[in-house]
């Protein structure tokens, strides 16, 4: 579980190379690593959304129909915006967002 966790891992997919570059060099990179912002922190939601989520993604990238732009869908954006907002909260309700999501920021 430990190994999954980290962003090398989650690079080790050319597809996500340029994703993880930006990462690694963020602020974030020394503080979160990719399942931080992307997979619930529920003990019991987060083996199941990463076993499904890790199935998924294999049988896109290897059945050949991995898209040329990632598109998050609407359940890891809801998960993204939650596990911002545990971390950012506070920072957030104090900023005008202009209708936008911290995920498009």
């Amino acid at each position: 579980m430990r190994l999954t966790d980290s962003g090398e891992f989650c690079a080790s997919c050319h597809v996500m190379q340029p994703v993880y570059q930006v990462w690694k060099h963020s602020a974030h990179s020394p503080v979160a690593n990719c399942n931080t912002c992307h997979v619930p922190h529920n003990l019991v939601l987060k083996p199941l959304y990463k076993a499904k989520s890790g199935m998924w993604d294999s049988y896109v990238f290897f059945t050949g129909q991995t898209p040329l732009v990632l598109e998050a869908k609407k359940n890891t954006k809801r998960i993204v915006k939650e596990n911002c907002l545990e971390c950012h909260g506070t920072l957030l309700r104090n900023v005008n967002m202009e209708g936008r999501e911290c995920i498009e920021m």
